[in-house]
């Protein structure tokens, strides 16, 4: 340890910091995170910096510190987010419980209306929007399948997309 630092303390935080900041990240931690949990680590540190070794190289034990704490943190947002969808799935559950037999008329029409703007358009293009929607294909697959670049298979699509949305819209015009 240098002799310009004030205490031994000190010292760790200025010989450690670098280190430490970069480990974090490396474990994956983003932006602010990465200084909030090495500050942690140095809160944690400095409450024990009686029971430090300070002969030793700290650096293994504030890594080990740093890396439980990003485990422990992992752990609280997997669990908020448990948590979120649980609730946003009580929500959805509610919601279809108060769907009205109107609702599902409404919903059975549009299918309708969507089979008629699908039975219009050519084989080839239900055999893309197939592939892209009910197969769930990348563009890539799809071009090679139907012998198109990838560009052209996500413009094509596009542009069906339009035309669906254009006569979905017509027929709900109708129906008004």
């Amino acid at each position: 340890m240098t002799n310009s630092c004030m205490d031994d303390f000190t010292c760790l935080v200025i010989e450690q910091q670098a280190n430490l900041r970069a480990y974090i990240a490396a474990c994956g931690a983003q932006g602010d995170q990465v200084d909030d949990l090495a500050q942690e680590v140095f809160i944690l540190a400095y409450k024990r910096k009686d029971e430090l070794d300070h002969e030793r190289d700290l650096g293994p034990w504030l890594r080990q510190v740093a890396r439980n704490l990003l485990a422990n943190e992992r752990r609280k947002v997997a669990r908020r987010s448990r948590l979120l969808q649980a609730h946003v799935s009580e929500g959805l559950e509610e919601r279809a419980e108060h769907t009205t037999a109107q609702h599902l008329f409404e919903r059975k029409e549009v299918l309708a209306d969507l089979q008629k703007c699908l039975n219009g358009l050519s084989i080839d293009q239900q055999a893309l929007l197939r592939g892209r929607y009910a197969e769930d294909l990348d563009s890539n697959i799809l071009a090679e399948r139907h012998n198109k670049s990838p560009a052209n298979v996500r413009k094509i699509l596009f542009r069906l997309r339009a035309q669906l949305k254009g006569c979905l819209d017509k027929h709900c015009g109708e129906g008004s």
